[in-house]
């Protein structure tokens, strides 16, 4: 069994998201500056609506930045060069 650690986002090498506008990277600054979940809730408590669902939809973006940074990683991709074999091999008509 692995075992993970948590790293604060504060202690993480921030990815890059493309597209922001001023007001969404300034909320995405303070949201980095922040240490945990709670905190970020907190902070959201503060914030009037606009800013709330921005905030939200900062999150979504940054785990998906986060993901793409860590499959961008991945060297070993037999399980997935097998399942898009057998994948392929059931939509390929017989000869």
């Amino acid at each position: 069994m692995t075992s993970t650690a948590t790293v604060p986002p504060s202690q993480m090498n921030r990815p890059e998201i493309s597209g922001l506008t001023s007001r969404q990277v300034e909320l995405l600054d303070t949201m980095w500056d922040l240490d945990t979940i709670e905190e970020i809730r907190e902070w959201q408590s503060t914030l009037d609506v606009h800013d709330l669902f921005d905030s939200e939809g900062l999150i979504i973006l940054l785990g998906l930045a986060v993901l793409d940074c860590q499959v961008e990683q991945l060297t070993n991709y037999k399980l997935a060069q097998k399942a898009l074999l057998k994948f392929y091999a059931k939509r390929t008509p017989p000869n």
